[in-house]
């Protein structure tokens, strides 16, 4: 086998040689930040906002990146402490850490040194930053260090804060205070859709209409196959349009998924190989191979009949689901019951719901259930 390292990363925030290039999203998130808008990205899972984002902004002279992820996110304390914890990182310096330390004092900070690491670690008094106006303090901070240097401020799965039991209270404050911090741009990313919808596009909300948007979709297709095969013709492996248009296709055009497929194709390849259909039906193999355990316990969550409507969206597809010949399909009584499952299975986080069609979060996932019935029909 080829000893090369294998160059397709996924499930992970990728940067360098490892990012595909998105010039028009980049050249329009830059010049956001460089105009000090806040701007609000949306995309579903895997879309690659999070790579986007960090690999433009890090690229941008004189231009400090303070990177918090909400990602369950539980109350104000937890929230207080990640997005300061977020502006030390931007320090990385101990002067810089008791500077924060002292500019947040009625939080009762702490600075110590990692052990391990030797590096300084911030923390916050869980009881003092306990309450939504402790946000204001931190967000205070933030624009108290952006005097003395050029800040952007990214807030990772937004939409969480609405689930803390004061999530609206603090996003009241936290508007607020951004709100009058017009030098520092922040941005917003989510993927959740209807949260983030909700949280930015509905009147009500204290957030509405308070920053551009940029919507994150596919890479298109012909710039994906460029980087994908100048990867494998570097690792000795030649990749044929037609071979990447299915791996594209087989991975619902979603970037995350797309370098997934193409890991698993590169570690059941070797120097010398063109890639085909035999190369592509292994790869695909080998994703299952490394999910399956992951698919069973998603499975075993569920009740019987939902297990028969996930199976039915995967061999069916997701559009007229509450038809009579997808209720027999699916050998479900009534469409109530079918509700009750569709519902089931978009909080589970495996389907979601996109115009009139619905759709699976993990296209592979999809195939595997789909590989699993026609493997029972043939017993």
């Amino acid at each position: 086998m080829l000893t090369m390292k294998n160059p397709f990363k996924y499930g992970c925030v990728v940067g360098g040689d490892s990012f595909c290039e998105r010039p028009d999203l980049e050249r329009k998130l830059a010049a956001f930040v460089r105009s000090g808008q806040n701007v609000v990205i949306q995309g579903e899972r895997r879309m690659g906002k999070t790579s986007l984002v960090r690999e433009t902004v890090g690229r941008m002279r004189g231009v400090a990146l303070v990177y918090a992820d909400l990602l369950g996110v539980c109350d104000p304390a937890d929230l207080c402490t990640r997005i300061a914890d977020a502006l030390a990182e931007s320090g990385k310096t101990l002067p810089f850490y008791r500077k924060l330390g002292k500019m947040l004092s009625k939080l009762r900070p702490t600075v110590s040194i990692d052990t391990e690491s030797g590096m300084p670690v911030f923390s916050l008094d869980k009881a003092a930053s306990s309450s939504a106006g402790s946000v204001e303090a931190v967000l205070s901070a933030v624009a108290e260090e952006a005097k003395a240097r050029r800040l952007c401020v990214v807030l990772d799965e937004f939409q969480d804060i609405l689930g803390m039991a004061d999530g609206t209270r603090t996003l009241a404050v936290m508007r607020g205070k951004i709100q009058l911090d017009s030098s520092t741009p922040y941005i917003f990313l989510g993927s959740v859709r209807n949260k983030m919808t909700d949280i930015f596009w509905n009147p009500e909300s204290p957030f509405y209409h308070s920053a551009a948007s940029l919507p994150v979709g596919e890479i298109p297709q012909d710039d994906f196959f460029r980087f994908a095969a100048a990867k494998f013709k570097a690792g000795g492996r030649e990749l044929p349009r037609e071979a990447f248009d299915s791996i594209f296709a087989m991975s619902q055009r979603i970037p995350g998924y797309v370098q997934e497929f193409c890991d698993a194709v590169w570690d059941c390849t070797d120097l010398g190989v063109d890639i085909g259909a035999n190369e592509l039906a292994d790869g695909l193999q080998c994703v299952f191979a490394r999910e399956r355990e992951h698919y069973e316990i998603f499975m075993e969550r569920l009740t019987p009949i939902q297990r028969k409507v996930v199976m039915a969206l995967a061999v069916h597809g997701g559009k007229g689901v509450y038809s009579g010949m997808f209720l027999a399909s699916a050998q479900v009584s009534g469409i109530g019951t079918m509700r009750r499952s569709m519902t089931k299975l978009m909080t589970e986080n495996l389907i979601y719901r996109h115009n009139d069609e619905y759709k699976f979060f993990n296209p592979f996932f999809a195939q595997w259930l789909k590989k699993t019935h026609h493997a029972r029909i043939g017993k």
